[in-house]
């Protein structure tokens, strides 16, 4: 039934070109709309798995013209992004309504194509988004207990710890789909890994071990060596500009900063730090911090504590202009929590997201998108929590890409249904 499914959606005309700017545009309002205002803490996570579940779903799915069910899913997704907008008061908690329910959008969009694809492929998939979502929901679980424990530094953990758990379930579920043995076992591997991975965070990084920091380093060296071979010349170059970029835009903390030391001393407008020492502060002195540890670092949420125990008279001068805990500064905050090593591994993620953007895209696709990724790193690399927002746009950006290139190769087929284009042929052939 379903080969003959696959039959008559192959056979399909091609639709009009406006049908075909349409899901091409509806695939880049998912693009900003997840980009402009990130996800909430308690869904980051499950959406990152998520797209991943999609991320090899999109191989084999668009051999098919899914034009019904993905029409249906780009409308839907269209009008709630309209009524979501509409309904609020400001633009961007309209764009924080979407992003809400993102996961459950990607898992619609993509579930109409996994009962579309083989037999074979069907139960593999089956097992690999229950799979997915079960290892989302105990790294949620595991938060929610650090939460009342570490409180905000407890987010980081959950973002480190999920972004190495879900590459190792990348590979690993990319590694049963090609295997044509042994399915079974691979299926018990991965349930073995989410236990384990569960084991993991709760023992390592709860207690804050340093060997937890060298287990996360180590996966990401295995995921990054299979992916980056030929641009590890440009680490020089990033790091470079990505220290230069961060200090050139860093005024935009200014005003909350001073926001803070008023609020917290009304009566010391007299003797009050201003804002710009207090970060040149932070910075000379995160610095220091990062020579004592050059490599590892000092693990996360240690920042605070180390400064109090090391430097004494800086932590109060610095607790004073607001929450010590986190540098004003992404790249310098990276450096001082994982050091040297996660600081490379840090701008190793920059670099993946620009060879997918180049690996997955073709046309004036590929321009438009590098153009709004540098302009999003640029306007968010103060941030301390951006890195968090970056490693979801990793994982989203080759899923919308998959979708726009997919659609338009399907939707652009007539009558050929074993002709692919080159992204999906080199797909096929990896």
């Amino acid at each position: 039934m379903i080969q003959y499914r696959l039959k008559i959606l192959r056979s399909a005309p091609m639709t009009s070109t406006l049908k075909n700017k349409f899901f091409l545009i509806a695939s880049a309002l998912l693009i900003i709309a997840i980009a402009v205002y990130p996800y909430t803490r308690k869904n980051t996570l499950l959406i990152y798995l998520a797209c991943l579940c999609a991320y090899p779903l999109l191989k084999i799915t668009f051999r098919a013209t899914l034009k019904t069910p993905v029409a249906i899913a780009a409308i839907a997704l269209l009008v709630w992004f309209i009524i979501s907008a509409s309904m609020s008061p400001h633009a961007a908690l309209g764009f924080h309504y979407l992003s809400r329910t993102a996961d459950k959008l990607l898992l619609i969009l993509f579930l109409p194509a996994l009962f579309l694809s083989t037999n074979t492929r069907k139960i593999v998939f089956l097992v690999f988004l229950i799979s997915a979502l079960l290892c989302a929901f105990l790294i949620q679980e595991s938060w929610s207990v650090m939460a009342h424990t570490f409180g905000k530094d407890a987010q980081a953990y959950s973002v480190f710890f999920g972004l190495s758990a879900a590459c190792f379930l990348h590979q690993t579920i990319l590694h049963t789909i090609h295997s044509k043995k042994n399915r079974y076992h691979a299926s018990l591997g991965i349930l073995f890994f989410i236990a384990f991975a569960f084991m993991a965070y709760t023992i390592l990084f709860v207690n804050a071990e340093r060997i937890g920091f060298i287990i996360f380093l180590a996966c990401c060296v295995f995921i990054l060596s299979k992916q980056l071979k030929s641009l590890a010349a440009l680490f020089v170059i990033i790091i470079f500009v990505t220290a230069s970029l961060s200090i050139l835009l860093n005024n935009q903390n200014s005003h909350r900063l001073n926001s803070i030391y008023n609020a917290i001393n009304p009566n010391a407008s007299n003797t009050r730090v201003s804002s710009p020492r207090l970060r040149l502060l932070e910075y000379q002195y995160a610095l220091k911090l990062s020579l004592d540890h050059p490599f590892v670092g000092y693990g996360l949420g240690n920042y605070a504590d180390n400064l109090k125990k090391h430097y004494p008279e800086a932590y109060k001068i610095i607790a004073q202009g607001g929450y010590p805990n986190r540098i004003e500064n992404s790249f310098l905050f990276i450096l001082v929590q994982t050091g040297l090593i996660g600081c490379l591994l840090y701008i190793a993620l920059i670099i993946l997201g620009y060879w997918q953007i180049v690996r997955y895209s073709k046309g004036n696709e590929r321009l438009i998108l590098e153009t709004f990724l540098l302009a999003y790193f640029l306007a968010n690399m103060t941030a301390p929590q951006w890195i968090n927002h970056y490693i979801a746009l990793l994982f989203t950006f080759p899923v919308s890409v998959g979708i726009a290139n997919g659609l338009n190769d399907a939707l652009k087929r007539k009558k050929s249904p074993g002709k692919l284009s080159p992204v999906h042929r080199s797909l096929e052939d990896k």
